[in-house]
């Protein structure tokens, strides 16, 4: 799955299996930061971003789970 954020920056969400059957969800983050920002800035930006991913990616594990549990997906 893509996602696109309003500032342009994307985050990708991938889901793969492995032969044993196991689930693994890949992410990978694309934030945008003109080189110009300044350096305290891109500290503030480049914090905002980390709590943003890990909130992400915890509510995403969340998900997964709850939808293998029920069935929608199957491990």
């Amino acid at each position: 799955m893509k996602f696109a954020q309003p500032d342009g920056s994307k985050v990708l969400n991938i889901v793969s299996d492995s032969a044993d059957g196991q689930l693994y969800l890949t992410y990978q983050f694309d934030w945008l930061m003109p080189q110009d920002t300044p350096e305290e800035k891109q500290k503030e930006n480049i914090e905002k971003w980390t709590q943003m991913s890990q909130k992400a990616v915890e509510g995403s594990i969340k998900a997964m789970r709850q939808m293998v549990s029920d069935g929608r997906i199957k491990a």
